[in-house]
């Protein structure tokens, strides 16, 4: 099973976003948030719906991300 965390990763250095906004976006300080995409941190079901939506992603968008054909 894929961990979303790298999932979230991917997203953020492909599109090119700022680690700071995402957090702040999705109620995340910066230091949690990097815990996260360095997989030293769980991401609970309510952080990772919150950064979906500061991603302006869906939770499927996410978790497959890079698995389009």
């Amino acid at each position: 099973m894929k961990d979303v965390r790298n999932q979230i990763s991917r997203i953020l250095d492909d599109r090119a976003h700022v680690q700071a906004t995402i957090a702040k976006r999705a109620g995340l300080t910066l230091d949690q948030f990097n815990a996260v995409l360095k997989l030293r941190r769980r991401l609970d079901a309510n952080e990772f719906l919150a950064v979906c939506a500061a991603l302006d992603m869906t939770p499927d968008q996410v978790a497959g991300y890079g698995e389009e054909v």
